[in-house]
């Protein structure tokens, strides 16, 4: 690729960036619409025709849809859509371009349902996850999903979790790990119900982490009973017996943010002194603290469910992108919560949340070793 390619794409990359911040100012709906429209297009530029190393998952994708190889791996929506585009005549430069739009127009439908604040949130996608949704197409898709889903669950009153629940079955036709989603409509449960719920779930996690540290060739034997082809792969892949580590730790804090936050906002809605407000750094312009507050709930509960998938992460360490996922969506969270506090309030928010956009990085880039294949391939 040329030097000049390169400089475009970098300079592109980074006016996203700047979009983004400018949409975070007020300024009309109008306005608001042409710098979404100009990130997505960028995004999605940068995506489409992003570098494909041998290997790699987008290597994959390319070998699959030029069928290369045999595609039956992947999950039935994915190759719906990949077999449309093969028909048609499609390149995998075209198909992955109208993929990547077509997602990205999604998610931003599901980004707008649940906050006004979305240049917030595509700030930091811009950051860390636009490289990773890059790579791994089918996980992003399933996220999209999800998020979209998510409106349903938080605010409609009828049939919310039915609805919720039709659109992570959609996203596991895209991802298969999409199904842990599904445990969110628990938070749906009166309160004795989900504590009981996640209190098992956490025992659950402990047991199985401590037998999988003291016997891991038990674990395989399970794995390679439910499923015989690919149980060792399973449990040998991305194998660091104590990695699961350093993912738990960005869960844990992913979690006390959220905690953090629901805390504060739930203390408005027993309390209507201005006092209490200046206090927690909030506006007393918070009109729909009960959405709000409502909308922290379900974070929260998601966060814990992320704590619960540890032993996922000793089958295969990248089972961490689902906590991955709950972080992006918890962004969405913190984006509505954000507009309604103070400058010193939003300090200390931005800190600690592009503190732990830091530490993914870290482990994803550095420590995982991803910047080569993922962050350098975006630019060439």
């Amino acid at each position: 690729m040329s030097g000049e390619v390169l400089k475009l794409k970098i300079v592109l990359y980074f006016l996203a960036i700047l979009i983004a911040i400018i949409l975070q100012k007020k300024s009309s709906q109008k306005v608001r619409g042409i710098l979404v429209l100009l990130i997505l297009c960028i995004s999605t530029f940068l995506m489409a025709n992003s570098q494909i190393i041998e290997g790699g998952d987008n290597w994959s994708y390319w070998i699959h849809y030029e069928k290369i190889v045999d595609s039956q791996g992947f999950e039935p929506g994915y190759l719906l859509l990949q077999n449309l585009g093969y028909s048609l005549g499609l390149s995998y430069i075209e198909f992955r371009t109208l993929f990547i739009l077509l997602f990205s127009i999604i998610l931003f439908i599901g980004i707008s349902r649940l906050t006004t604040n979305y240049g917030y949130v595509y700030n930091l996608y811009l950051l860390y996850f636009i490289f990773k949704d890059n790579e791994q197409l089918r996980f992003f898709a399933a996220t999209v999903l999800v998020v979209v889903g998510l409106k349903y669950l938080v605010y409609d009153t009828k049939l919310s979790v039915v609805k919720y629940l039709i659109f992570v079955a959609i996203a596991c036709t895209f991802h298969k790990t999409a199904f842990i989603f599904a445990a969110l409509s628990f938070a749906k449960l009166p309160d004795s119900w989900k504590k009981y719920f996640i209190k098992v779930a956490q025992a659950f996690a402990v047991v199985f982490v401590a037998l999988a540290i003291a016997n891991r060739e038990l674990i395989i034997s399970l794995l390679t009973l439910i499923d015989k082809d690919k149980g060792v792969g399973y449990s040998t892949a991305g194998n660091v017996r104590f990695g699961f580590i350093i993912p738990l730790g960005l869960f844990i804090y992913n979690y006390l943010i959220i905690n953090k936050i629901n805390k504060r906002v739930s203390m408005l809605k027993f309390s209507d002194n201005n006092d209490v407000y200046i206090k927690l750094g909030l506006s007393k312009k918070v009109k729909k603290v009960y959405e709000l507050s409502n909308l922290l709930h379900y974070m929260k509960f998601l966060t814990l469910i992320s704590l619960c998938t540890v032993p996922l992460l000793l089958i295969n360490i990248h089972f961490y992108r689902i906590g991955r996922s709950v972080f992006f969506i918890s962004l969405i969270a913190i984006a509505e919560y954000h507009k309604h506090i103070n400058k010193d309030a939003r300090l200390k928010i931005r800190l600690e949340v592009l503190g732990l956009l830091a530490l993914f990085c870290i482990f994803d880039f550095i420590i995982f070793g991803n910047f080569t294949n993922q962050v350098f391939t975006l630019f060439m």
